[in-house]
């Protein structure tokens, strides 16, 4: 891992000082957190618990709880966290709503050909059905 500050010198000049941290393979975890169960961020994060590591944490399932606040409570209470990636699913029923005949049934038909069309854009996809449908 690289650590470093960018500055300018007297001259105007950008410097950049760096110094790199051996890791080990074992000092470093990925940690898959399955939040479909929780029905808080307080239960979420008394669920984690972590070691002398440092931590990706992958937070999968269906959500029923606000995500982003989540995310940031975690990085606040813990300083062994590296990242927080979001591989979750809002809890709406998107084909139900795709067969109403209705604004929010064409939208969700919209949502739907873009998730089969564009996979790897599913985050900014999901944030934009839980954004309208709900």
């Amino acid at each position: 891992m690289v650590v470093g500050n960018i500055y300018n010198d007297e001259d105007g000049k950008y410097i950049i000082d760096y110094r790199f941290i051996k890791l080990n393979a074992s000092n470093f975890v990925t940690l898959y957190c399955d939040v479909t169960e929780f029905d808080s961020e307080d239960e979420a994060i008394n669920s984690i618990k972590l070691d002398n590591y440092f931590y990706k944490i992958v937070l999968q399932g269906v959500y029923h709880i606000d995500i982003k606040r989540l995310a940031d409570r975690l990085l606040e209470e813990y300083d062994n966290i590296i990242k927080i990636e979001n591989a979750t699913t809002p809890s709406i029923d998107i084909q139900e709503i795709s067969k109403e005949n209705s604004i929010r049934g064409t939208f969700a038909k919209l949502m739907i050909d873009e998730l089969e069309k564009h996979p790897e854009k599913s985050n900014m996809i999901y944030e934009a059905i839980e954004n309208v449908l709900k």
